[in-house]
């Protein structure tokens, strides 16, 4: 009986060994699957982060030359109709010199 018991002790530490083990075994299992899956999580943030940031920067830089063929535009007309306005009184300066040096 002695033995018996001695026996199941023995059989019990031996499955505890076992168990704690395995058990390690899966912890060391789990936290590579999780860092794994950590760096994959990492890398995607960081793929959205310059997609989106190339993104930006790109609607930004189309801003940009829309604001500036408006501008030149604005400018164009300006200029155009400060031409049509010389033209306009192009006659009348030339009489004022004409005037002023007589």
């Amino acid at each position: 009986m002695i033995k018996e018991t001695i026996q199941a002790v023995e059989d019990a530490e031996a499955k505890a060994s076992e168990l704690v083990a395995q058990a390690s075994e899966d912890a060391r299992r789990v936290k590579a699957e999780a860092e794994a899956e950590a760096d994959r999580m990492l890398a995607d943030a960081q793929k959205r982060g310059k997609e989106a940031a190339v993104k930006q920067e790109e609607e930004l830089t189309l801003r940009g030359k829309e604001y500036v063929k408006q501008a030149l535009a604005e400018a164009e007309a300006e200029c155009q109709t400060l031409r049509e306005t010389a033209d306009r009184r192009k006659p009348e300066v030339v009489d004022r010199l004409i005037a002023e040096l007589v």
